[in-house]
């Protein structure tokens, strides 16, 4: 099957439509429900179509973090999700892409920064990420807690990431 063009469009949370908010909301859940977190609320939706076919999204968040102590300007990315009958067609990195811009652009970030499964980080290593050690804890009702999996930068200015432990100052995203 030939590729098809992948558009994607980057929103944010005021100018998303309340029904497409919704539908991305499901997707999430059915994606990601089963993950005990309490989540940071979206800043920015990017959604993905192929033949003005809903087909993916993802969603940034702008925030301080701290990385060895040290306070660095990140683009937060989160959900990611492309519909099964879509995937290894370049939606993911359409998007991922996509986000690099914005959060460039209008977010100043001076790193992109995700939390993901082992299983899915080779998809964000092929858009330029890379994996950092850690640990990452972030804000839960409960407490502090450390993310088990992995952390990936995105290198966005010429400033180099400061390495060790990693606070995200706040909810995940």
């Amino acid at each position: 099957m030939p590729s098809q063009a992948v558009e994607v469009r980057i929103e944010s949370a005021a100018e998303i439509a309340e029904e497409l908010r919704a539908e991305l909301e499901r997707w999430t859940d059915e994606v990601f429900g089963q993950i005990a977190y309490q989540w940071a609320p979206s800043q920015w939706y990017a959604t993905a179509r192929i033949d003005g076919n809903l087909v993916g999204s993802l969603t940034l968040v702008a925030r301080e973090a701290a990385a060895a102590a040290e306070r660095v300007r990140v683009g937060g990315v989160g959900n990611v999700v492309t519909k099964p009958a879509y995937r290894r067609r370049g939606v993911a990195l359409a998007m991922m892409l996509a986000a690099e811009g914005v959060m460039r652009a209008r977010l100043d970030a001076e790193f992109g920064l995700l939390i993901c499964r082992r299983a899915v980080a080779p998809v964000y290593e092929k858009a330029g990420w890379v994996r950092v050690a850690g640990p990452t804890r972030f804000w839960q009702p409960a407490g502090i807690t450390t993310y088990p999996e992995e952390t990936l930068i995105l290198q966005l200015t010429a400033r180099e990431w400061p390495g060790g432990s990693i606070d995200l100052c706040g909810l995940p995203w």
